[in-house]
């Protein structure tokens, strides 16, 4: 055998002994459980009796949509723009209304805002545990506008990465 040859089935052997060794690798990701605790934040923290038209997306960990909830009688727009936002939220590891300000025109960061899915409005959440994206909330439509729709963001994220820990 050459030299090279030699090397390569050392190589080769040495690979596929770590492989066989390798743990398997475990993420934490949203449950259909912590999907619905979410949903129980939304109507009790920011609907309201006389408005309800408020839709919301929560996505996991790979951006994909794992919950959405819409009123009746929503604007079209809002459960794509609830899924934009969430989605930033969580590509981003941060509320999306600081990624807007972060991404503002003449910023090195500006170019970000053609990335597929995301969205240059308030209303994204991030869903955490500890240093951990774990998914997104996104919320569209409420009284208030973009700090509104943030603030009910935040909630929904916050009442899910509780129950997750």
């Amino acid at each position: 055998m050459t030299t090279t040859k030699i090397l390569m089935t050392a190589v080769s052997a040495a690979l596929v002994a770590g492989f066989a060794n390798a743990a398997p690798l475990i993420e934490k990701n949203v449950s259909q459980e912590e999907l619905f605790i979410g949903y129980e934040t939304l109507k009790k923290e920011c609907m309201k009796p006389d408005f309800k038209d408020i839709t919301m997306v929560i996505v996991d960990r790979a951006g994909l949509v794992a919950f959405q909830a819409a009123p009746d009688n929503v604007s079209p727009h809002n459960l794509e723009l609830s899924f934009r936002k969430a989605y930033t939220g969580r590509t981003f590891r941060a509320p999306s209304i600081a990624w807007r300000d972060r991404t503002k025109e003449g910023s090195e960061t500006f170019g970000q805002r053609q990335l597929v899915n995301t969205v240059a409005l308030g209303g994204g959440y991030p869903i955490m545990i500890g240093n951990e994206v774990v998914g997104g909330v996104g919320v569209s439509g409420t009284p208030g506008g973009q700090p509104a729709d943030n603030d009910c963001a935040k909630k929904v994220a916050e009442s899910i990465a509780n129950d997750m820990k």
